[in-house]
């Protein structure tokens, strides 16, 4: 995703051949982001839980990467990606045994006929999340906390982030403004339920400032057995739609999502959000809902507003307060502190949330 890469980069001549050597430039940068922050949250009493609170030491998302390219001639380029994410409060991978769950990729680049990857990659339907989410994806008023498929609790029900064994393409950039993706994953599997775990995925945007919109389909094939049901292949197909406008003042932004689990009633979600920028500072602000059609107590929805503080180029403080309401059914966490106090059985459904948080991020 977007972000400030500076501070290592490497750059070497190799040659090839004896006679007639033909040359070629590398480059590989080092990056990162390393944001903690110390979350204060209370959960509210149900008829099953008592009311509760507890201060965390947060995650928040940071990461480390590294990106290399060869220029191959002719507008042409070979590339790379690894992007790792670990904890600050521990130093643990953010995914036990997974060294680059963010991005890990190698493909081929091209000025006029697109880009071509090939690895464990975003998916369309994630760059249009980010690029409409006030929260850029991160904090604890963050769009994925009601609207991406984060296991284990929420397994299927929204669009998927990162895919493995994908084959990606980026077209070029039409009219200054417009970019199709497209990807496919096949299922690695044999058998009678050799579907389980094929995805395809497509999205087109159109990015030329003051307007940004973006659309995208994505179809998977899932083995539902944790819910309830056979193992048998069932199709899950998400359609999400994000735009933003960007006034003198501020920045509005909204998006809409819509998931059909095959056996499953539809569910249907939204965002609302807006930016306010404030010298080199921002106030951000945005609503998240979620519902399952005809079924009752799934609603769940999640208020949040936050302040930015730079105090430098590469280093900025931040607060973010966020309410999320569970319905008598739902059990939604609000991210990053969900991940310490979901392995305690937190929230128990039907359990709202507050969170103040606050800490530092610093970009390399």
């Amino acid at each position: 995703m977007k972000k400030r890469r500076a501070v290592l980069a490497v750059s070497a001549v190799l040659s090839m051949g004896m006679a007639g050597q033909v040359q070629a430039q590398s480059s590989v940068t080092l990056y990162g982001l390393v944001r903690g922050a110390v979350d204060f949250t209370h959960f509210s009493s149900t008829a099953t839980s008592p009311a509760q609170s507890a201060t965390y030491m947060t995650n928040e998302t940071s990461f480390f990467g590294f990106t290399g390219s060869e220029d191959l001639g002719g507008g042409a380029k070979a590339i790379f990606k690894l992007e790792s994410w670990f904890s600050l409060a521990n130093g643990a991978l953010t995914v036990p045994g997974t060294l680059f769950p963010r991005e890990a990729y190698v493909g081929l680049s091209s000025s006029t006929l697109g880009t071509l990857e090939l690895g464990s990659i975003y998916t369309p339907a994630l760059w249009i999340s980010y690029a409409v989410d006030p929260y850029l994806r991160a904090n604890n008023g963050a769009i994925y906390n009601l609207l991406q498929q984060v296991p284990p609790r929420n397994s299927y029900r929204g669009f998927i982030s990162t895919q493995n064994n994908a084959i990606a393409y980026i077209s070029p950039t039409f009219l200054d403004a417009i970019t199709a993706r497209a990807m496919f994953a096949p299922s690695e599997n044999t058998g009678p339920q050799s579907q389980i775990g094929q995805m395809y995925s497509g999205s087109i945007e159109y990015n030329k400032k003051p307007l940004y919109v973006g659309a995208s389909f994505e179809r998977s094939w899932v083995n539902t057995s944790s819910l309830g049901t056979d193992a048998t292949a069932r199709s899950n197909t998400t359609i999400t739609l994000g735009a933003a406008y960007t006034f003198p003042w501020f920045k509005l932004s909204g998006y809409l999502l819509q998931n059909q689990l095959q056996g499953f009633n539809t569910l249907k979600g939204y965002m609302v959000g807006a930016t306010v920028p404030v010298g080199t500072s921002k106030f951000v602000t945005s609503y998240s809902s979620t519902h399952t059609v005809n079924a009752d107590g799934t609603k769940a929805g999640v208020f949040a507003v936050g302040y930015f503080y730079p105090i430098s180029k590469r280093t900025t403080l931040f607060t973010s307060f966020a309410q999320m309401h569970n319905g008598s059914q739902t059990a939604y966490g609000l991210w990053p502190s969900e991940t310490i106090y979901n392995a305690k059985g937190l929230p128990a459904k039907g359990q709202n949330i507050r969170s103040v948080e606050a800490g530092i991020q610093h970009l390399f």
